[in-house]
């Protein structure tokens, strides 16, 4: 089940001891840029299935192919960007404490993947490798 981002912020405010201060800060700082993330999110799936259906045609045009792949890094490189934008505004808004706290979370939460459960990075394959047979 989807959880909305209320339910997440709220926990996450729980496991930093948040004030009621820099909850609201939290807020201002996502919302800002909220927008320009799931923009960038969307702009990367469609780009991923313009890609794949380029690659599945009959006659795939390679160059074409490539220069869409070079535009998807420039768009990842760009997300990145925002989200470690947004990263360090959320850090000036944390106590020391809280920022150690916060790293120690982020950390967890790339080691396991963004829902939870372990990553393909974790696990050592990426999502179009072949199964693994031992």
């Amino acid at each position: 089940m989807e959880r909305s981002e209320g339910d997440r912020l709220e926990r996450l405010a729980a496991f930093l001891d948040l004030s009621q201060q820099q909850i609201e800060q939290w807020k201002e700082v996502h919302e800002g840029r909220a927008e320009a993330l799931m923009e960038d999110f969307g702009g990367q799936r469609d780009m991923r299935q313009q890609i794949r259906e380029m690659a599945l045609a009959d006659r795939p045009d390679a160059a074409a192919i490539g220069e869409l792949v070079i535009e998807a890094h420039r768009q990842m490189a760009a997300a990145q960007a925002e989200r470690e934008a947004f990263h360090a505004e959320v850090m000036t808004i944390l106590t020391p404490d809280q920022q150690d706290r916060f790293e120690a979370f982020q950390e967890m939460r790339s080691e396991r993947g963004p829902r939870g459960r372990q990553g393909f990075r974790a696990r050592g394959r990426h999502p179009g490798a072949a199964p693994k047979h031992d």
